[in-house]
């Protein structure tokens, strides 16, 4: 969700956040990709280059791959630890709810909606569990959508709408929680 599968770069919500922000802000999003990746990535990164915030968001592939919760979670927390230690203010998202009509696709049965949707809560609740110490902050991407109609392309990735939702909501919380000054980048992963 985060690299903005399917709408043009410039709608997807980490460019839409920037320019609301009016600072850099760095898409490292993969679509497709796993939290596994995400870790990998995030570790490799470029370290000469200074990011004050990170905002981190992943699962649902690992998910929809069948693999337990405790996998992402675990990942989403070693890329929060490796965030802390280089200073930057880490947030986590949690992924959007699967939309009803992403079982129209044949991959996607019943079960394995129903599969997605506890798996999205038990994620939740490790990330606000995790959450409690202080380490991070927790934002549930689903409530800037929630009640929106036309939000998807397909029931698992934001529209050009969702993406707007998102980015909004995201902007409005940055202006009540941090004091970012314009020139600092952000780190969208």
């Amino acid at each position: 969700m985060t690299y903005g599968y399917g709408v043009r770069r410039a709608h997807a919500w980490p460019q839409r956040l920037a320019e609301q922000m009016q600072c850099p802000v760095e898409n490292a999003g993969v679509s497709g990709d796993t939290t596994a990746g995400m870790l990998a990535r995030f570790a490799a990164r470029d370290k000469t280059v200074r990011y004050t915030h990170l905002i981190v968001m992943g699962g649902s592939n690992d998910l929809i791959m069948g693999l337990p919760v405790e996998q992402p979670l675990a990942h989403l927390r070693t890329i929060i630890y490796q965030a802390v230690q280089s200073g930057m203010e880490p947030t986590v998202g949690i992924p959007v709810k699967p939309g009803r009509d992403v079982r129209e696709f044949a991959l996607f049965t019943q079960d394995k909606y129903d599969m997605l949707e506890q798996g999205r809560a038990a994620l939740k609740e490790g990330l606000l569990e995790f959450s409690a110490s202080g380490i991070c902050k927790v934002i549930d991407f689903h409530d800037f959508i929630e009640g929106q109609a036309d939000v998807y392309l397909d029931g698992l990735h934001l529209n050009e709408k969702g993406n707007r939702l998102v980015s909004e909501g995201l902007y409005g919380y940055a202006k009540r929680t941090t004091t970012q000054t314009a020139g600092e980048q952000t780190k969208a992963e």
